[in-house]
């Protein structure tokens, strides 16, 4: 599961750039990695293993199983200068989404289009449970925020 969410990640990257100017990958227990978008970050996914590939540097490996996070981040240095971005992980449960603003919107949607669900994000948290789902692909909006997601 984790690897089709870092996929979708890295799908929605054009439209985390216009907020974003950094890609952190947070393992567990340990120092979160930025790759700033200047530097052309390239994922790959082989063998259970995220590789960073970046303009100038070594690759950089990392175990899927022990990412905790994997966001967009801005590292301008300017503080307040836009809303906080969305995280997003998913574990045995289902997808969860974080930071979302206070009272956003979200809906869940089928691969049809069909509307599953549209309810307000309290605390600006959303989550796709795999108990209400089931398995499939969902197509989850959140206010401008739009993803693909695989249960």
């Amino acid at each position: 599961m984790k690897k089709i969410l870092l996929l979708t990640l890295l799908a929605l990257g054009a439209l985390a750039a216009s907020a974003a100017d950094a890609l952190r990958v947070k393992p567990a227990g340990g120092e979160p990695a930025h790759f700033h978008f200047d530097s052309m970050p390239e994922l790959s996914f082989v063998g259970g293993k995220l590789h960073v590939k970046t303009s100038g540097a070594q690759p950089v490996e990392f175990d899927l199983e022990n990412i905790e996070a994997l966001d967009f981040v801005d590292l301008s240095g300017i503080e307040g200068a836009g809303a906080p971005g969305l995280h997003v992980y998913a574990d045995a449960d289902g997808v969860h989404f974080r930071g979302a603003a206070e009272g956003a919107m979200a809906a869940v949607y089928s691969i049809s289009g069909q509307l599953l669900k549209a309810a307000a994000c309290p605390a600006g948290e959303f989550d796709l449970s795999r108990a209400e789902y089931g398995r499939g692909i969902y197509i989850v909006k959140i206010d401008a925020f739009t993803t693909k997601v695989a249960l």
